[in-house]
């Protein structure tokens, strides 16, 4: 931001952007250098992850589930890498609605996920305490099918804030571009980027409230 300022001016607003991984990325990245004005983590739970572990009556409690699955990933890394089971992740990246050209699509660029990067997302609240330093807004997403087995449960960890949006996306799953509703996902981040960079540039800082009605984002579940 610092660096962007010279040419953009003062009163530029950077918004942070990161899903499932790359939210982690940017809770911790914001929570150590507060590099943005504002930040939207889309897909990032800090819950134990619905689609990996089991909440079924008997099942072992978390951090067991967690060692067991540390050790499954160590096992099959290779050079230090994960080459993700898409496969047998499809229902939670994708609804049965999406076509098969965009599941296609999708898969090509997959690539492999360093092993120590793939265990830190997996570990039950590994970033909520950093999640808690995050003092700007938080732009919250998730798909009706996603990796967070309370998506309103999650704006608590983001207790700082004094802005939390939520919106949990009908008709999509995990990997929110490739669903056939992607579309009100965009439409609703971008009207709050939008809000977001009108606070910069009237001058207030971006976490004060617009003199304006209330809209649909700023009246949904919190």
């Amino acid at each position: 931001r610092d660096r962007l300022r010279p040419d953009w001016g003062d009163d530029l607003v950077v918004v942070g952007v990161g899903h499932s991984m790359g939210g982690y990325a940017l809770i911790a990245q914001q929570a150590v250098g507060g590099n943005y004005d504002a930040v939207a983590i889309l897909g990032t739970s800090n819950q134990p992850m619905a689609g990996v572990y089991s909440t079924e009556a008997g099942a072992p409690p978390p951090d067991d589930q967690h060692r067991e699955l540390v050790d499954q990933m160590v096992g099959s890394a290779h050079d230090g890498y994960l080459q993700p089971d898409r496969e047998n992740l499809r229902a939670l990246f994708h609804l049965a609605d999406v076509p098969p050209d965009v599941l296609a699509a999708d898969d090509g660029p997959a690539t492999r996920v360093p092993v120590g990067a793939a265990i830190g997302a997996v570990e039950p609240g590994a970033y909520r305490e950093a999640a808690g330093k995050i003092t700007v807004p938080v732009f919250l997403a998730f798909g009706e099918v996603d990796v967070s087995p309370s998506p309103h449960t999650e704006v608590a960890a983001y207790s700082a804030s004094g802005d939390v949006r939520l919106v949990v996306v009908q008709g999509s799953a995990h990997c929110h571009n490739a669903a056939t509703t992607r579309q009100l996902l965009w439409d609703r981040l971008a009207s709050w980027t939008a809000e977001i960079t009108m606070r910069g540039w009237s001058g207030m800082p971006p976490d004060s409230p617009l003199d304006r009605p209330a809209d649909p984002i700023r009246g949904g579940p919190t």
